[in-house]
């Protein structure tokens, strides 16, 4: 996935929209976000546990970003695996 905040965007509101994104987003629908960036951010979302992303979930990630009028959102099949909070064997 990825997106690209406007040209002129402050730190400090890069940060408040990813700590948002996070917050809002990531965490309550129990998805895992990994990415990075500055202006223009790349990721990948994947379930916090095994399972799969579904299309809802796309969805609702590409709605909160586009809703925050951040430019070039692009989203792919997120990843099919998970586990980030559960180890094998344990």
């Amino acid at each position: 996935m990825a997106w690209r905040f406007p040209e002129g965007t402050s730190e400090e509101q890069i940060d408040k929209t990813v700590d948002d994104f996070i917050n809002e987003v990531i965490e309550p629908n129990k998805l895992a976000f990994d990415g990075s960036g500055y202006l223009a951010w790349e990721g990948l979302i994947c379930m916090q546990e095994i399972g799969k992303c579904t299309e809802e979930h796309q969805a609702i990630v590409r709605k909160w970003l586009e809703e925050r009028k951040l430019d070039e959102v692009r989203t792919s099949d997120f990843s099919t695996f998970g586990g980030t909070k559960k180890a094998y064997g344990r």
